[in-house]
């Protein structure tokens, strides 16, 4: 649960600096930069988990596949709609199901043509995972370029899950404070490997009752390719510092003018 509160909360990403596609993917940490007025952006991506629980490691298809289509309405501005099914095996059981569907925004605060970006992202899904339940974030992304080829970013974020109760039962919620830090380095005009740390703190209450609160602490690298000006690959492995998990993703990216005749 700790590991797809992190996943779910903070929306995949790494920025680029020559490169001209800003995705929210592969790294944790989400990009500050919008999508230009008019551009229609499409990111799938297919990840696996490792949990580690001793004898039996159970294997988990978090996105199989998570697609995220972003539409800039301005230069500051743009919607989003992301959708993520997975494959999930435990105790020798396997499971297909639609994980979330959730609607977003996200607003530059600061121009995107500048060195030092932020921007803010909200995002609602009506449904979650097996759970009959809803969730809600908001995510503030910060972002620096410097020498040309090198690049810091940060992310906090809240999330909110609830759990839609049946009667008699009492009113379930989760909430995590999601944080990261990633570190970019564009070493080839069209290859840009990055490093990040990152983690939450979750509360898990039933009623008036906290069943359980904790934080939970990961690092991951990743590369990500050029391969035209609107077509990026990327990928990403990553493993936890205070849970046994790793994982592992694989993304394809790319985007339109939909301006451009």
């Amino acid at each position: 649960m700790k590991l797809n509160i992190i996943i779910i909360s903070l929306l995949l990403s790494a920025t680029g600096f020559s490169q001209s596609i800003s995705t929210e993917a592969p790294s944790v940490s989400a990009s500050a930069v919008t999508v230009p007025s008019g551009f229609l952006q499409g990111e799938l991506s297919t990840q696996v988990s490792i949990q580690d629980n001793g004898t039996n490691p159970d294997a988990q298809f978090d996105q199989l596949p998570f697609l995220l289509v972003r539409y800039g309405i301005t230069e500051r501005l743009e919607l989003r709609l992301e959708q993520n099914t997975s494959l999930n095996r435990f105790n020798g059981n396997t499971s297909y199901r639609m994980n979330h569907l959730g609607i977003g925004a996200k607003y530059s605060i600061l121009p995107n043509d500048g060195n030092t970006n932020l921007a803010a992202i909200a995002r609602y899904s009506p449904y979650n995972g097996g759970w009959d339940g809803n969730q809600g974030d908001i995510t503030l992304a910060f972002s620096h370029v410097f020498l040309e080829r090198h690049s810091v970013g940060a992310n906090l974020g809240y999330s909110l899950f609830r759990l839609n109760p049946g009667e008699p039962n009492p009113i379930t919620t989760m909430y995590a404070i999601p944080f990261s830090a990633v570190y970019s380095f564009q070493f080839a005009d069209n290859w840009t490997a990055f490093g990040e740390v990152f983690g939450n703190y979750n509360e898990l209450t039933v009623g008036d009752v906290s069943i359980f609160s904790g934080d939970n602490y990961g690092v991951d690298f990743g590369l990500q390719f050029l391969l035209r000006e609107n077509i990026q690959l990327d990928w990403v492995s990553g493993f936890g510092l205070t849970s046994k998990y790793q994982f592992h993703s694989l993304g394809f990216n790319i985007y339109f003018d939909t301006k451009k005749k």
